[in-house]
């Protein structure tokens, strides 16, 4: 990442190494879902002219702020969530088509985590959100055309291979596996997850466990399930046991 005055970049920078933590994990699952590392990363450098690093350093800034303001209580929302669970301070909403999940509960959504596929899609002009817009090989047409009417300093761009200049990657596969990481990684204590599935395999609306149980060994959180769509995870401290 390029070379920028004082420590407004730094969110940005934790962003990158957290992904960078996983990126063994991410090999696994590109082979195993056949994705095309090549391809990925040609698309994603062509995209990166999208956005200069002084609007993503000061989005990251606004992103770690509101997490330290809600001192690091954090829930993340998934599509499959009927509401968000109470004393959410701050909201990251995973995917597009989790926004109106968010809605019920009268809250109001933070950052946003999505690769533009969502329905209805979202509309940057008319959104308070940051948003961590995932490069995708078969997004190029939806993410070009956002970018530019997408409020300065309010998107991070992220991208599955690693990339230099001001793109975060590697940072995941799915919009859940990357609104944890960046909870994680932003300064979460305690992320709240609803409406995401855990299952042995990354797919639409669900979070590998493999995932789950890496970031939650990496970084030394305990994983309590709540239910079928439901688990928080919360930092132990220095000389608590990590069990699991």
């Amino acid at each position: 990442m390029e070379s920028l005055p004082g420590g407004l970049c730094k969110p940005l920078r934790r962003l990158s190494k957290a992904g960078a933590r996983l990126w063994r994990l991410y090999s696994m699952v590109e082979e195993r879902l056949g994705f095309d590392r090549r391809r990925e990363s040609s698309v994603a450098s062509n995209n990166a002219w999208l956005i200069d690093c002084f609007s993503a350093c000061n989005a990251a800034l606004l992103a770690e702020t509101l997490i330290e303001e809600a001192e690091g209580r954090v829930c993340v929302v998934g599509p499959l969530a009927q509401t968000p669970p109470r004393r959410c301070r701050v909201i990251i909403v995973a995917g597009e088509n989790a926004i109106e999940a968010a809605a019920i509960g009268h809250f109001r959504a933070g950052i946003l985590v999505t690769d533009a596929d969502g329905s209805p899609p979202m509309d940057p002009d008319s959104t308070s959100f940051v948003t961590l817009l995932h490069l995708h090989a078969d997004n190029l047409h939806l993410t070009s055309q956002r970018i530019p009417r997408a409020p300065w300093g309010r998107v991070i761009l992220t991208s599955q291979v690693p990339l230099p200049g001001c793109i975060v990657s590697p940072f995941g596969f799915a919009d859940g596996d990357r609104a944890i990481l960046a909870a994680v990684a932003l300064g979460g204590l305690e992320v709240k997850v609803v409406g995401l599935e855990v299952e042995p395999a990354n797919e639409k609306f669900k979070v590998s466990a493999e995932y789950i149980k890496t970031l939650a060994r990496l970084w030394r959180f305990s994983i309590e399930r709540e239910g079928p769509h439901a688990f928080t995870l919360r930092r132990l401290a220095l000389n608590q046991p990590q069990l699991g």
